[in-house]
């Protein structure tokens, strides 16, 4: 109970400001948010999902987000230690996180000196879920509310009260046009994930097929 007390006030010190307030279910069309990057997982599986930011107008100093699971989605463990800061927060940046009354888990990051992001757009968070093996295979949503963004110069900053993407959760069963991808003698460097899209890289918990064999990203 203390800890969220502590987040509620913190928010209120760092991000005083609102420009604006929206509902935004297509994270492409709007320049300065935060979102999840939509993900495909396996039942029963761990995986890693990961928070960007997009900020087209000035450098950010703090953000926050509730982040609200899919059914049977959990985050893995604590999550002071399954919800971590990533590569645009400088060595000043703290980023924190409890479990609210409503269920959903509130995020934020901030510099007591004001500190601006590495840079306006790229990986803020990274949050280690479980999957259930219940969940059945389908398209769930991964929603942020309350999200707010501060900029450095300490003028408006952003508010969107809505923010969703998408989980799709697969089973283990490679479909056939992956089975038969590439040059169909497992001789194929490439990486393709369970839609049959190549790829770069899987994220952990990912199945996809690499060399002719079925893989799960660790």
């Amino acid at each position: 109970m203390k800890k969220t007390i502590f987040l509620t006030l913190l928010c209120s010190l760092v991000l005083p400001v609102v420009a604006a307030a929206g509902t935004d279910d297509d994270v492409a069309a709007k320049p300065n948010v935060i979102y999840v990057e939509s993900a495909t997982v396996a039942p029963g599986s761990d995986a890693m999902l990961t928070v960007r930011l997009k900020s087209s107008n000035a450098y950010v100093t703090a953000f926050q987000f509730d982040l609200c699971l899919p059914a049977d989605v959990t985050i893995d463990g604590d999550v002071s230690g399954a919800i971590r800061k990533s590569e645009l927060e400088t060595s000043n940046h703290q980023l924190y996180a409890a479990w609210m009354k409503s269920g959903d888990c509130r995020v934020i990051c901030y510099s007591s000196g004001n500190d601006k992001l590495k840079s306006r757009e790229g990986e803020a968070a990274v949050i280690d879920i479980k999957v259930d093996g219940s969940v059945k295979p389908g398209t769930y949503p991964i929603i942020l509310r309350n999200v707010e963004i501060a900029r450095v110069d300490g003028r408006a900053s952003s508010k969107l009260s809505k923010v969703q993407t998408t989980l799709t959760v697969q089973t283990a069963d490679i479909p056939t046009d992956i089975q038969t991808a590439g040059t169909g003698e497992g001789t194929d460097d490439a990486t393709y994930n369970v839609l049959g899209q190549k790829v770069k890289k899987l994220r952990r918990g990912q199945i996809g097929i690499r060399r002719g064999k079925k893989t799960i990203e660790k």
